[in-house]
């Protein structure tokens, strides 16, 4: 069997005033190794924490569809407890977050996926860029290597 490559992807979302204001994601997809591939971040609007959780990884989905690494294991590290249980088990998730869980796992369908939960003290730099994205006009993605 072929060995496959596993990316790690740093999701930390932002939201400013409060429970529900002007939300940002940002993120870093890496490698095993630690080495940095991708870096995002982009504002998504007034939000509430746990769907601005839900939109990045939907974001990431799609930009991994994209790079043509869907052959690629992907783990997603997110701080929100409840979206991590809401992706490994759907029946969980409240009415207003069914369609963006099942819209998040309807992306997940065509890549080999993982969700933990870690703290969001973890990963500073995922921080940095989900903050700078609340405030940006224009989306910020850089691809710093291929895999």
């Amino acid at each position: 069997m072929a060995n496959v490559l596993s990316l790690i992807l740093r999701i930390i979302r932002t939201s400013v005033l409060g429970s529900f204001g002007p939300g940002g994601i940002g993120g870093i997809l890496g490698n095993h190794r630690v080495d940095i591939l991708v870096e995002f971040s982009k504002s998504i609007g007034v939000c509430d924490p746990a769907s601005t959780e839900l939109i990045a990884i939907k974001e990431v989905i799609s930009l991994f569809v994209n790079l043509r690494w869907k052959e690629t294991n992907i783990v997603f590290e997110s701080n929100c407890i409840n979206v991590v249980s809401w992706l490994r088990n759907p029946l969980t998730s409240p009415t207003v977050f069914k369609e963006l869980v099942d819209g998040c796992l309807s992306s997940c369908a065509s890549i080999n996926w993982s969700i933990q939960a870690v703290d969001r003290l973890c990963n500073l730099d995922a921080d940095r860029l989900a903050k700078a994205g609340i405030n940006r006009i224009a989306d910020w993605v850089i691809i710093v290597q291929s895999k």
